[in-house]
């Protein structure tokens, strides 16, 4: 009868009455993330709440069909498409800020003298440092307005928005630790994927990271891509966007923030690759209950990346592909060794305790494209993807 499930005092009043929002708590938080939550979802101000309070003793008739007992369904189905309309909207005002803040940018710099130029295929043309800034200032509001938006929005109280007590620090540390085999077998994927995208003459590796010859940009241009996008990603991802969805299950909210994840990468090629990657970092943040964890994974994992991509810039092709080798089977090692360790000492670590409720995932999913805004962000990213995209000379 249920697809994903609330806790034993689901049922309240001698198993009769349905209480959902009141019934609802989420194992692997602690009691002020929980009681929170509850607050939030029982308020009946708040219109992005699942929020059913029925009696299963009560029906309603309804022509042709007779008496039917009240179907909470359809307050979830209500609810769940409330919740994507403002993600979309939030999203729609990212790739706003995305597509026309360099023009803003490059136009009010112009005024001061400052020359630089803007072409929506190429970027920005002008100095490494006026990029970084520029890309600095785009990067930061394209990520903190939208989560400053869902969450007041939504009427979301902080420790909500942004769990960080971790509450399993088992879990925190293994999910680190798994970057060592994440990264290197995702190495090899996109090796063997690069092949394939080579044959069509589309170039995956094209600008992937910014390298400035200056040492200070250099040095800028890392914490940029590698601490500070990671860390607004997760912060709007697993903060403001997943957390209001955990309401709807477990597992819908892991499903959606790693699809939502991919596609904002803005990247077709890298797609599936940026699914895999989001999806892990979902389940480690729900199961420590904190964005900590995801946001030190997605650094730890960028880090890793980083490096690979410097080697495959700076070495020649064919000491790079023995370094490479070498580097990505060390990695594995050691993460396999390290994931041994834990499992030997912590058989039941990587359970995960679903939430309950009467829709299906894949209804649920259904539902979030019938959501117009949330649509049309889907049109936009993907075709934004495409613009991206680079070609082999």
């Amino acid at each position: 009868m249920f697809k994903d499930g609330f806790d034993d005092d689901f049922f309240d009043d001698e198993e009769h009455i349905i209480n959902i929002a009141a019934s609802s708590k989420f194992k692997h938080q602690d009691e002020h993330y929980n009681e929170a939550y509850k607050n939030w979802r029982s308020n009946p101000e708040n219109k992005y709440a699942y929020n059913y309070i029925g009696d299963k003793r009560e029906h309603a008739y309804i022509n042709g069909r007779g008496f039917l007992t009240q179907n909470p369904a359809v307050a979830e189905r209500s609810a769940l498409i409330k919740n994507m309309n403002m993600i979309g909207f939030a999203l729609i005002l990212a790739v706003a800020i995305e597509f026309l803040g360099p023009f803003l940018i490059v136009g009010i710099t112009s005024l001061f003298g400052i020359e630089a130029r803007y072409d929506i295929f190429s970027g920005i043309n002008a100095p490494d440092g006026y990029v970084l800034i520029a890309d600095f200032i785009i990067k930061a509001l394209s990520r903190l307005i939208p989560f400053f938006m869902i969450m007041h929005g939504m009427k979301m109280p902080k420790m909500v928005a942004l769990p960080t007590n971790v509450t399993n620090k088992d879990m925190h540390w293994l999910g680190i630790h798994l970057v060592f085999i994440n990264v290197p077998v995702s190495s090899f994927c996109l090796g063997f994927y690069e092949k394939i995208l080579s044959s069509f003459k589309i170039n995956m590796w094209d600008e992937f990271f910014l390298l400035p010859e200056n040492i200070f940009l250099r040095i800028a241009a890392f914490v940029l891509q590698v601490i500070f996008i990671p860390t607004l990603n997760e912060i709007l991802l697993r903060g403001a966007i997943m957390q209001p969805l955990r309401q709807f299950g477990d597992s819908f909210a892991i499903l959606a923030s790693s699809i939502i994840s991919a596609l904002m990468a803005r990247s077709i090629t890298l797609f599936f690759f940026n699914l895999v990657v989001s999806f892990v970092v979902s389940y480690f943040v729900l199961r420590t209950g904190s964005v900590k964890t995801g946001i030190i994974m997605q650094i730890a994992f960028y880090m890793f990346v980083y490096a690979i991509y410097c080697m495959k810039v700076y070495l020649p092709d064919d000491i790079a592909g023995y370094v490479l080798t070498w580097f990505n089977f060390a990695l594995i090692l050691i993460g396999i060794i390290i994931l041994l360790v834990y499992m030997n000492f912590k058989r039941n670590l990587l359970t995960l305790q679903m939430q309950k409720t009467y829709i299906p995932t894949a209804e649920k999913l259904v539902y979030s494209i019938s959501s117009i805004p949330f649509a049309i962000w889907m049109l936009c990213a993907f075709v934004y993807s495409l613009m991206n995209m680079n070609f082999l000379d």
